[in-house]
């Protein structure tokens, strides 16, 4: 029952969002963040110490203060992108997202080898999937299923709407490499920090950080090329996917340093997103220490 009435207040909200007119919607989204800020204090701490360990040696505590209230403006009307995407039409999100380099995932698709766009919890992600499969480049997304099952119903069909499969992070491996040995395109997010049994330990923004290895292991069993992508705001409503060359992947006979090195390599990827446009990452995660906020 409890989880049926978190469901009903999350269509509700929605439904509200979605009666508003565009600029009201994104003015209420900044206020939304902002007294998400106020609210979470603890979540807050969280984040201005993610901010510091990245940006301590080029920006001011002035700077840093800035930048986690740009966070919170922006995390609230992500909530808000998310709300409209789930009567967003066709029409609409092509109207509202631009896209910049489409031609590497082009030729990354046309080696015919398949193909993994490399992303991060950033910008309003669940916007680029949509656009990238309005766009004509429908994927195999890997994603947790939620723990209420009203609400994980109810989003994987959000995602799946314009032609994406969802597809369970556990026991995923065998989904993937078919996706990729059918020459598809699978979606990735992976900039949480993993359990000591499915990570390897590099460096992350100059610290050693547990990241995922499942993916640089599963690429040493197909010749799938990896495109790294990422979305941000550039208004409002409008958006920018960004797509970026290929990234060049170690491969020799030690199967645990490639591993190792590429997973490095992904890192590095996801690092260039957030030095570009800082305030659209999700800085709620503990990516280095496992720490556990309730605020």
């Amino acid at each position: 029952m409890f989880d049926y009435v978190l469901y009903i207040l999350m269509r509700s909200f929605i439904f509200f969002v979605n009666c508003m007119p565009t600029g009201i919607a994104y003015a209420f989204g900044r206020l939304l963040g902002r007294a998400i800020s106020v609210l979470a204090c603890k979540r807050r701490e969280l984040v201005r110490a993610n901010m510091t360990r990245v940006f301590s040696n080029t920006k001011s505590f002035e700077e840093i203060d800035a930048l986690v209230r740009n966070f919170y403006e922006s995390f609230g009307m992500n909530i808000v992108d998310f709300a409209r995407l789930s009567r967003a039409s066709k029409e609409y999100i092509k109207g509202t997202v631009e896209f910049e380099g489409l031609d590497n995932l082009k030729r990354a698709k046309a080696d015919g080898n398949g193909v993994v766009l490399l992303s991060a919890h950033f910008g309003s992600w669940e916007t680029l999937n949509a656009a990238l499969a309005i766009e004509g480049y429908a994927m195999g997304v890997i994603a947790r299923p939620i723990d209420n099952p009203y609400v994980d119903r109810y989003i994987e069909r959000m995602r799946s709407r314009f032609g994406n499969d969802i597809i369970p992070k556990k026991n995923s491996v065998r989904s993937m490499l078919s996706i990729l040995k059918g020459g598809g395109i699978l979606g990735i997010l992976m900039d949480q920090r993993a359990s000591w049994k499915e990570s390897v330990e590099v460096a992350f923004f100059g610290t050693k950080a547990r990241t995922n290895k499942g993916l640089a292991s599963i690429l040493t069993r197909v010749d799938s090329v990896v495109v790294p992508i990422y979305i941000h705001r550039t208004s409002n409503e409008r958006h920018r996917v960004v797509c970026l060359p290929k990234t060049e992947l170690q491969r020799s006979d030690d199967r645990e340093a490639d591993i190792a090195e590429n997973t490095r390599r992904f890192n590095s990827a996801i690092e260039g997103f957030i030095m570009a446009h800082p305030r659209e990452w999700f800085w709620f995660h503990s990516r280095w220490e496992r720490r556990k906020y309730t605020g």
